[in-house]
């Protein structure tokens, strides 16, 4: 029979096997960026117990399909190589140190919107609007799929999760066919550029 880790040594394995970020874009103005890699990224959700969380999204963009956008995470991502790009999200009350969910899922939603071009205000709420969508989902499902079907290099792509369930918990963000043939890419540079100015 398998034995279960300690809830503090899989958040610490959590973080030491995946590429993590400490703190989600409450609101667009603090939106993070975010790439795919060859890894999982695995963060900390925002939910109903951290006062430091915004209960709903801002008004100004079309949420499409979101009826409601509780606890918001805003992320945006750069094209590398260009191509298809799929992606899963999973939202779970915890992950083992293989980036497997091993809890209670909870129910997660999201849209994304692109593309946008280096320089464009990503949070122009004009442009975040359904002639600009990529993909929404708000089933129930604790697992969401999307995909960019055509990116190109250089394009930005604006990424809203929401915590439809609003526990607590983590949210996986990962690319699903990294590597295969045809595949598009992200850029890590962003990620790396915006940490290194954050120091400073």
């Amino acid at each position: 029979m398998k034995q279960l880790l300690p809830v503090s040594l899989v958040v610490l394995l959590i973080l030491l096997f995946s590429n993590h970020i400490v703190a989600q874009g409450g609101t667009c103005a603090e939106i993070e960026p975010f790439c795919a890699g060859d890894q999982a990224l695995i963060f900390p959700n925002c939910n109903n117990l951290d006062p430091n969380c915004n209960p709903t999204s801002e008004i100004g963009p079309d949420y499409d399909c979101l009826f409601t956008q509780p606890y918001p995470a805003w992320f945006y991502l750069q094209i590398d190589q260009s191509g298809v790009l799929d992606f899963i999200i999973i939202q779970n009350t915890i992950f083992d140190g293989n980036g497997d969910p091993i809890g209670t899922g909870l129910d997660v939603d999201f849209i994304c919107w692109g593309p946008f071009a280096q320089g464009d205000d990503l949070c122009d709420y004009s442009q975040l609007q359904n002639f600009n969508q990529v993909d929404c989902s708000y089933s129930i499902e604790p697992i969401e799929n999307f995909t960019i079907p055509n990116g190109q290099s250089g394009e930005i792509y604006v990424l809203l999760i929401t915590n439809y369930n609003q526990s607590q918990g983590f949210i996986k963000l990962e690319q699903t066919n990294s590597g295969d043939p045809g595949a598009g890419s992200t850029d890590c540079s962003i990620v790396t550029t915006t940490e290194a100015c954050e120091g400073d």
